[in-house]
């Protein structure tokens, strides 16, 4: 699964590594906490969720590509590590919906399972549909 952020692109991969790296942070992989990674009630939060993941899918697959090539005998500079914050001063803000779309299509692909979010009322959207 590919993602452009800041006018790059990334492969973002759900590998063991990866998977690992969120379940440390987030206490696991179950609905309840994807829903609670991909909860925008909080938009600092969900920002920093979204960050979080895109530098771990994108470091994940920066390694892949890596270890594949090095399998196969062949030179390759990976590049460096990306952190949360360096993912965060690449994305814009109207970045963010194709980010999730692609982090959440990358955890399907390496799950090779589909994930629904459903999206969340917030109260103004409750008050907008009851006037």
């Amino acid at each position: 699964m590919r993602a452009t952020i800041g006018g790059m692109e990334f492969e973002l991969a759900f590998t063991v590594e990866a998977q690992k790296k969120v379940e440390e942070k987030f206490g696991g992989m179950d609905k309840n906490h994807i829903e609670q990674i991909f909860d925008t009630t909080d938009r600092v939060k969900f920002f920093n969720n979204m960050t979080f993941m895109a530098a771990t899918l994108i470091n994940a697959g920066n390694h892949r590509e890596a270890v594949r090539r090095m399998a196969m005998g062949e030179k390759y500079e990976p590049r460096e590590a990306m952190t949360p914050e360096q993912a965060g001063a690449l994305t814009a803000p109207g970045e963010i919906p194709e980010l999730e779309r692609a982090i959440i299509g990358a955890i399907n692909e390496g799950n090779k399972l589909t994930i629904e979010i459903e999206p969340l009322k917030t109260k103004n959207a409750e008050a907008t549909r009851s006037e």
